[in-house]
């Protein structure tokens, strides 16, 4: 569907697959708190030299993944609340439409 000129148009169906989208990114993001070993195990990884940079690397991305996540989730609340505005004014116009008619 175009537009007519001047006018909004709002795919609330996209919104919706784009809110899913960014929530199952939220999910697997929050998932990988699992992954991340607090210790390396320098042996396996080389030396004490490796298995510091990675405890290091890991400590830096936990703090990133968690704001990552986090904003990850607002981003997926307030989709919610774009696509039910949308729907609820697309709903009320509609409603006016039929009485003033």
């Amino acid at each position: 569907m175009v537009p007519a000129s001047g006018s909004v148009f709002v795919d609330s169906a996209e919104l919706e697959r784009l809110r899913q989208a960014i929530r199952s990114l939220h999910e697997e993001l929050t998932s990988l708190a699992a992954a991340v070993p607090s210790e390396a195990d320098e042996s396996a990884l080389g030396g004490w030299d490796v298995g510091s940079a990675v405890r290091d690397f890991a400590d830096s991305w936990q703090g990133a993944r968690e704001a990552l996540a986090q904003n990850l989730g607002a981003a997926v609340e307030f989709l919610r609340f774009a696509i039910d505005t949308y729907e609820g004014t697309e709903l009320d116009l509609a409603g006016a439409t039929e009485q003033g008619a």
